[in-house]
């Protein structure tokens, strides 16, 4: 999970993060999930963000990039 402490550079952020009223963490499926009240912009952040594959490697999550 990416926390506001991991994020002293804002151009880490995803745009869809900018505004915590776009987005949760979803704790069961361990990965952000949009409201609805994400923009169609938040939403492509989103589907970028997510473009990426999360895998679990020694107990670690990495994000390898297609």
């Amino acid at each position: 999970m990416i926390s506001d402490e991991m994020m002293t550079n804002d151009t880490l952020k995803p745009y869809f993060m900018k505004n915590k009223k776009w987005y949760y963490f979803d704790e069961e499926n361990f990965c952000y999930k949009l409201t609805d009240r994400a923009p169609r912009k938040a939403i492509e952040s989103y589907r970028k963000f997510y473009d990426d594959e999360l895998i679990k490697i020694n107990g670690e999550w990495h994000i390898i990039q297609k």
